[in-house]
């Protein structure tokens, strides 16, 4: 649990939550080896933002929230979604947590007791049961002066495996993003325009759906290939690998950030007086 990401306080985490009567969600605050204050307590602001009931694209209000007062941090928190919703109800959306340690304000860092955040996606049959860190939205409205770029090697699209992306929109307003694949030799496939995700809210699909011909571009290398997020606004985004027959997933994990600079030498899609550029499109024979 080491490699979690840290939720440090006033920065607030978010994950994808799924509640219909077999699937369930459980988000997971887990006390850090190097907590300094362990008789301490912080408290946990929870909401959650349903996909449903929106209306122009403006922001949408919570449709539940709870609070959680004086968690000691030895002990950490976990919270089942399903008992946040109404009995007997189902619910599709987003989760924001906000963790608050009333003992160490900015901006006084170094007395900071740090938690890591885990969120669990788990069905009653068995059919998914993919456990991830959470990251956090670190500031506000983040806007980027350039592209910032998102990574997550080892996406699989072929007959055995499926690969699925949820992108995470934490603001107040509509953003989009662009979509590319990488094959093992560099040859790039995108999505041919840029994906809508609405406010406070997520969009999930499939990799072969966002980015047309995708399976017969890495059919050769057996459907392996790097995928790589274009984006102008942060965002919080992960990935699903699907086995195709049975349906399960089991292995879930957020993308990798980078910084324009740690992607210098590599030949990314670039964006022209607001026009896309067109993706290279190759015959894959050329690599049998």
């Amino acid at each position: 649990m080491d490699g979690a990401a840290p939720v440090r306080p006033w920065q607030p985490a978010y994950c994808p939550v799924k509640e219909d009567g077999l699937m369930h969600t459980r988000f997971s605050l887990v006390n850090a080896y190097s907590t300094r204050r362990h008789d301490s307590v912080f408290n946990v602001r929870v909401r959650l933002f349903s996909r449903d009931g929106r209306a122009n694209g403006g922001p949408p209000k919570a449709a539940y929230e709870a609070q959680y007062d004086a968690v000691p941090f030895a002990s950490g928190l976990r919270v089942e979604m399903k008992d946040l919703i109404a009995p007997g109800s189902t619910f599709d959306g987003i989760a924001e947590v906000l963790v608050e340690d009333p003992d160490s304000r900015p901006p006084l860092p170094s007395r900071a007791n740090i938690l890591h955040s885990w969120v669990y996606l788990y069905s009653e049959d068995g059919s998914q049961f993919v456990l991830s860190p959470c990251y956090q939205q670190k500031g506000g409205m983040k806007k980027l002066w350039s592209s910032q770029y998102q990574l997550w090697p080892g996406v699989v699209v072929n007959e055995e495996c499926d690969s699925e992306v949820i992108l995470i929109n934490p603001y107040d307003k509509r953003v989009t993003a662009l979509v590319t694949v990488y094959n093992p030799v560099g040859d790039r496939l995108s999505c041919h325009s840029d994906i809508q995700i609405e406010p406070k809210t997520y969009f999930q699909g499939r990799l072969a759906d966002v980015i047309p011909g995708l399976s017969e571009f890495l059919a050769p290398w057996k459907g392996i290939g790097t995928l790589l997020l274009d984006q102008r606004y942060k965002l919080n985004n992960y990935v699903w690998l699907r086995h195709v027959k049975s349906g399960h997933v089991t292995c879930m994990d957020h993308f990798q950030q980078f910084p324009m600079r740690a992607l210098e030498a590599v030949d990314v899609e670039t964006r022209g007086a607001g026009v896309l550029t067109a993706a290279k499109h190759v015959n894959p024979e050329e690599y049998v």
